[in-house]
């Protein structure tokens, strides 16, 4: 570790824009790997919560496309959102989940793009919906982990 220690400073004193931009990138590749695990993670994990459901991928993909279109419209629907939600199980959803994966999302404007947080469908659903439309879905299907 002083081994190390002694190098960077030695690199710092005759080159240090390069030494600053190597750890600028070791961040940004440790970031993109991280996001990636994570991703996967996500999948991975959704996949076998939703092992037991009765759609088919191109289903639970197609559900996942609509509440996508639905809340990255100008004026989100949530009416089609509950729709979507309520006859599924519990195990459709996480399929569903899985197939929407995590997605850039801004709180703020309700649409997908470079300057939000990275969030999975529950998480996106969570800060989309109404309290009222949360308790419409918990009263219609109280498996679904919508808060």
């Amino acid at each position: 570790m002083a081994k190390l220690v002694s190098l960077f400073k030695d690199n710092y004193k005759t080159n240090p824009i390069i030494l600053i931009l190597v750890l600028a990138l070791v961040v940004v590749l440790i970031s993109f790997i991280w996001g990636t695990i994570a991703k996967g993670y996500n999948y991975l994990l959704s996949s076998l919560k939703g092992a037991a459901s009765t759609l088919t991928k191109d289903e639970a993909q197609s559900i996942a496309n609509a509440i996508q279109a639905e809340i990255h419209a100008m004026f989100t629907n949530e009416d089609n959102i509950i729709q979507k939600l309520v006859p599924l199980s519990k195990a459709d959803y996480f399929k569903v989940k899985a197939e929407f994966g995590i997605k850039t999302y801004n709180i703020t404007l309700d649409e997908f793009n470079a300057l939000g947080s990275e969030m999975n469908l529950t998480e996106i659903l969570n800060h989309t919906l109404s309290q009222d439309d949360k308790n419409k879905i918990k009263g219609q299907n109280p498996n679904l982990p919508i808060s």
